[in-house]
């Protein structure tokens, strides 16, 4: 259910920014299948934002959908883990750490309460994987 409301988000912040072509690259087989036509039994709650998926992304003349493997979507998996570690906090619901005072104006309609960003320069946790990718150096897949 996350990465189907994460990319509801992000779409829509995507549009605040008029971007006209954009690239959908995801980890999420159920996700990828669901936006291209592959998944038919989904649970109601997830065919609820998969309709505002949907309906988001035909605002948008040039979409495409990518799916790859976990280990090549390094840096979403990352934050995923930092998400997931920070929401175990009993407090992160009532005051999420890292919240921002102060939103750019066109975001403020967009983003939730709870949402907090880096808009200047990425966190410190993320500049290695960054890094790596830029210079083209993969993560290992271990199969057991």
């Amino acid at each position: 259910m996350a990465e189907f409301m994460a990319l509801a988000l992000g779409l829509k912040v995507l549009a605040k920014f008029r971007h006209n072509s954009i690239i959908l690259e995801m980890d999420s087989q159920l996700l990828h299948k669901a936006i291209t036509g592959g998944v038919e039994d989904l649970h109601w709650t997830l065919a609820e934002i998969l309709f505002d998926i949907k309906n988001s992304l035909a605002e948008f003349p040039d979409v495409r959908i990518v799916w790859n493997y976990r280990e090549v979507n390094k840096c979403a998996d990352v934050l995923a883990g930092y998400a997931s570690k920070m929401a175990s906090s009993s407090t992160w619901f009532t005051s999420p750490y890292g919240q921002l005072t102060e939103w750019p104006t066109h975001m403020v309609d967009v983003l939730p309460s709870f949402c907090f960003a880096w808009w200047h320069c990425q966190p410190s946790f993320l500049r290695d994987v960054i890094s790596k990718n830029m210079l083209g150096i993969s993560s290992c897949r271990l199969v057991h």
